[in-house]
């Protein structure tokens, strides 16, 4: 990334001290790996009377570290404070320059580190202390349980959906036997079909506050939330624009600089997910023996027509505040999937249908008056018209029974979750897609 030297001081001194260091490290590996005698040197350069720490390259170092405001800056985590002065810095200092030692032995054949390596590793370094909002974060997101029949979806320039490589493929087979996903006897767990694929920096990770009317700004120190909550927006985007069951799985990210943490996993998924899915028969749909949802749900089918879609509504939760009904919809729509009870699910859809075509001022036929105006949103014929009021009548039926505590036959109550279910799409897509909100004094008249 980097544009040139911009210390050139701390660069010589750096060059110096790495090659002195290096010296002490040599006799060491006679009886030792590589790798364990620079993690002794680094533990040994943040003790005070150390031989690494009483070295004269060492104090000429910490001096010239001392003058720079970007160590003091990283060692307060990223919080900037105007012109305020902050810790000296010194012990993250020492970590740092310990990493430096740390990336030059490990790109050198041997000890000696050559000055091209010491170039490339210091310019990282260089991004790190003084164009630390510009260092990329590249996440990717596993889709579960998705029939793919499109290759690869362009969400936007830095989101993309696509198929795993094969590295990633055994990556997320070792990740689902290490967090035991699947029965012990299975020994080559399957891999996801498709992961989300996210790239940003650091600087869209910042918060800045104003205080006492000095700018704050703070950069997180994981590289987690930015990807998991564009992970969660995508995924409620998905499970609106189509039917089937589908979930995110491990969340990996890492920095193309390595002097951030390098690559973090984070499992999206929950437990109950995997035991639900692969391991318990489905049972009864009766209401005292309530049903879980998902456990033969078809998988996820990304079509062409998602794949269209999904660039113009992937946050879809971004509602101006002149609609609260449809923000409460979705708001309803989305919590809904977090339910392990189809009775819970199917309760938050009608909420959000009621949000959106019921009426305080309705009186004596409400189911009648919200399934005219449901329908009438949804139908572009007099056919359409009928059969949607139809099953709206008779969904609602069923939901009456649920909040009364009364029992529903198995096969009717399915078919009325998979009604409400895509009457509430169909009605959040088009308030979305064509900017309006159901109009309850004109609908249904």
């Amino acid at each position: 990334m980097g544009n040139g030297i911009l210390n050139p001081e701390l660069r010589e001194t750096l060059e110096a001290w790495t090659q002195a260091v290096a010296v002490h490290v040599a006799p060491r590996t006679a009886f030792q790996s590589k790798e364990t005698s620079i993690r002794q040197l680094q533990m040994e350069l943040l003790l005070p009377h150390s031989n690494i720490s009483g070295m004269d390259e060492t104090r000429l170092l910490l001096g010239v570290i001392e003058q720079s405001p970007a160590f003091k800056w990283h060692a307060n985590r990223g919080w900037r404070f105007g012109n305020e002065e902050v810790s000296d810095g010194s012990t993250h200092a020492l970590k740092l320059i310990g990493r430096l030692l740390e990336f030059c032995v490990a790109d050198s054949e041997g000890l000696l580190i050559e000055p091209s390596t010491f170039a490339e590793v210091y310019e990282e370094l260089e991004d790190y202390l003084y164009r630390f909002e510009n260092i990329s974060i590249h996440s990717t997101i596993e889709l579960w349980h998705v029939r793919p029949e499109v290759s690869e979806i362009s969400v936007t320039p830095n989101i993309t959906i696509r198929p795993l490589t094969e590295s990633e493929e055994a990556r997320s087979r070792n990740s689902s036997l290490a967090l035991g996903r699947f029965d012990s006897a299975v020994t080559k767990p399957p891999a996801p079909p498709l992961l989300v694929e996210i790239a940003y920096r650091i600087e869209e990770l910042a918060s800045e506050l104003s205080i006492n009317g000095l700018s704050r700004k703070r950069y997180t120190t994981s590289l987690f939330p930015k990807a998991a909550q564009i992970g969660v927006q995508l995924l409620s985007t998905l499970r609106l624009l189509g039917e089937g069951l589908i979930w995110l799985g491990t969340l990996s990210s890492h920095s193309s600089n390595r002097f951030i943490d390098q690559r973090q996993d984070q499992d999206m998924s929950s437990p109950q997910i995997w035991r639900k899915i692969f391991t318990s028969p489905i049972s009864s749909f009766g209401f005292g023996n309530d049903p879980v949802v998902g456990l033969d749900s078809p998988p996820y089918r990304m079509t062409a027509d998602i794949a269209q879609k999904l660039p113009k509504l992937w946050n879809p939760y971004d509602i101006p505040p002149s609609q609260p009904v449809v923000e409460l919809a979705l708001r309803r729509f989305r919590t809904s999937f977090e339910r392990d009870s189809l009775i819970d699910r199917f309760v938050d859809h009608w909420i959000a249908l009621e949000s959106l075509f019921g009426d305080s001022s309705d009186r004596g036929a409400v189911k009648d008056q919200l399934c005219r105006r449901l329908a009438e949103f949804n139908a572009g014929s007099r056919e359409e018209f009928s059969d949607a009021y139809q099953r709206c009548r008779n969904a609602y039926a069923s939901r009456s029974s649920v909040v009364h505590g009364r029992e529903v036959e198995p096969q009717r109550f399915r078919l009325h979750v998979f009604d409400t279910e895509h009457y509430l799409r169909r009605s959040l897509i088009k308030c979305l897609e064509e900017n309006i909100v159901p109009d309850k004094k004109v609908l249904g008249i």
